[in-house]
């Protein structure tokens, strides 16, 4: 981020920087000779999963109540995956990840309840803008807006897989919206207070954190998982992550053509996310909803985040920047980058977008442990290709996230899902 919130997004220590050069499983020796210093006596559990954001909290979690013994396994500092939540001197809060829950998103309201977190609507006061290129104008629009994002900027193959979307999120409309829709609300404090707490409820030490999993030695009767410095035996693992990051993953012996195919052809996406701090959401006034589309703008959407008024005083405005957008900002320096989004900014709102108190920037494509967002997509022909492959489970090892759900993929509810599924199919063997 261009900021450091009071949580660092990502710390690597030196140790495990120097141990990831090697790609080994063990750990360098101090006389810097390369020899692998052995790892601690192993731990020795009925699963071990891998990610500790929201698919392989809930995965544990639902081993746990099975009666079975499970330790998670993280490379981050932190828990919650693509969920982080930066905390603002006046009590408010920016989401840098996931935010949003709504329709259909039974689970998450299940694990927002039982973490003692709750809701409000997402704010959505007045009227949305929508950059007509046609007219070379923004027009006002009611709440019932109905856009095909970047329709006009894909190709055909992008489409499709934009399609596949929607379906398993029921429909567009859905997918989109926000009344009785998957951004019909928001969580008092943020999303990733959620996953902490999540974490906290699975008990001491059951969340193991900076341990980059280096290497799986697996056979039809249990695996072996090794980080730098951790060892664990397990008679089932779950891998709860982004595909693309199982191939940094040495198996021992190596995964079946489908399944490692399938981690080449699931690259992750680009999103930058922008969180843009004003005193207050000034853009009421003017009966403006704080929503924008303009696809032909470097900044593509906006959403008004703010808390309600009793947490906090401050506006939020959420900016997103997609793909090839995201690619030509990031060769920009910060201050280039920060000038142009307040630019667009104030040609939408006003001249007072120009002056917000703080920015906050995520590039999720830089975060080592996520290399991108909302989620990963399978490229062309894969889905035909690979068919239930990309869930299936191969002896022992099971394949969560949210990209392997059927419903309400690259939701944090499609995580959760994930994770009870890979875990219902591990209790099942």
């Amino acid at each position: 981020p261009s900021e450091i919130s009071r949580r660092r997004f990502l710390q690597v220590t030196g140790a495990v920087a120097a141990a990831g050069l090697t790609g080994a499983a063990g750990c360098t020796a101090a006389d810097g000779s390369g020899e692998n210093v052995a790892p601690t006596q192993p731990t020795t559990v009925d699963v071990c999963v891998i990610g500790a954001g929201f698919g392989g909290l809930a995965a544990a979690h639902a081993i746990q109540r099975a009666g079975k013994s499970v330790i998670v396994v993280e490379a981050r500092d932190r828990v919650g995956g693509r969920a982080f939540t930066i905390a603002l001197r006046d009590g408010g809060w920016v989401d840098e990840g996931g935010q949003w829950v709504g329709a259909g998103h039974d689970r998450f309201y299940h694990w927002i309840k039982e973490t003692g977190k709750t809701t409000y609507p997402s704010p959505n006061f007045g009227e949305a803008l929508v950059f007509g290129p046609s007219r070379r104008e923004y027009r006002r629009v009611g709440d019932n807006w109905s856009v095909l994002p970047g329709m006009n900027r894909v190709g055909g193959a992008v489409v499709a897989s934009f399609l596949s979307l929607v379906r398993a999120c029921v429909g567009f409309d859905t997918l989109n919206g926000f009344t009785n829709a998957a951004q019909q609300d928001r969580i008092v404090g943020g999303s990733q207070p959620v996953a902490i707490r999540m974490a906290e409820l699975l008990g001491a030490d059951t969340v193991q954190l900076k341990h980059a999993v280096r290497r799986v030695r697996w056979s039809d009767s249990g695996a072996t998982i090794n980080t730098d410095t951790l060892e664990v035996q397990a008679r089932h693992v779950i891998f709860a992550g982004p595909p693309s990051l199982m191939g940094a993953i040495e198996f021992v012996p190596s995964l079946p053509v489908a399944r490692a195919q399938i981690t080449q052809h699931w690259p992750q996406g680009l999103v930058i996310k922008i969180g843009m701090v004003y005193d207050r959401p000034f853009w009421r006034d003017a009966g403006l909803s704080g929503l924008s589309l303009d696809y032909s703008a470097m900044v593509s959407e906006t959403a008004d985040s703010s808390a309600p008024p009793e947490y906090s005083a401050a506006g939020v405005l959420t900016g997103f920047i997609y793909t090839d957008q995201a690619r030509a900002a990031s060769l920009l320096s910060a201050a280039d980058r920060r000038q142009k989004v307040l630019a667009e900014m104030a040609a939408r709102f006003g001249d007072k977008a120009l002056t917000p108190e703080r920015i906050i920037e995520m590039n999720w494509s830089t975060q080592v442990w996520t290399r991108g967002c909302y989620g990963g997509y399978l490229a062309p022909g894969a889905t035909w290709a690979f068919r239930s492959a990309v869930r299936d489970p191969v002896g022992p090892l099971h394949w969560a996230g949210t990209e392997t759900s059927p419903a309400w993929p690259t939701f944090i509810e499609g995580a959760i899902r994930s994770g009870e599924r890979a875990a219902a199919e591990a209790l099942a063997v």
